[in-house]
């Protein structure tokens, strides 16, 4: 939804003899149809940007109002629209089911796979 991206890559594909087809927009070939596919690519961006802001603004409102916004990392869950630690998988990201013996190295592979494997995932 970038016109500076869509135009150089469109070029790109042109120059190795591959035509670009819309099927919902169909453009007439010549100088107006370029025309029109410039306006159709800025109208696109335009839409792109106006959409994230509007994302923007719903998630930031949803934050204010003490909601969760996003699937919860591991080691969370949501409870009535809320991140709450989950027993089971926070020792995990925390680092206490990780931590080794004197001498050992804490956080192997090995070490963290075996972690994993000992926690039920709730998702």
């Amino acid at each position: 939804r970038n016109q500076e991206e869509s135009i150089f890559y469109k070029s790109m594909l042109r120059k190795n003899n591959i035509d670009v087809v819309s099927v919902s927009e169909p453009v007439t070939d010549g100088p107006f149809g370029a025309l029109i596919e410039r306006i159709i690519e800025w109208s696109d961006e335009y839409y792109s940007i106006r959409l994230s802001d509007e994302v923007r603004r719903g998630m930031a409102e949803r934050v204010e109002r003490g909601g969760a916004v996003s699937i919860p990392a591991f080691g969370y869950n949501i409870e009535n629209k809320q991140y709450i630690i989950d027993p089971e998988t926070a020792p995990i990201p925390d680092g206490r089911a990780l931590t080794g013996r004197p001498g050992n190295t804490p956080y192997t592979t090995r070490r963290i796979s075996a972690a994993l494997r000992g926690c039920r995932s709730s998702a």
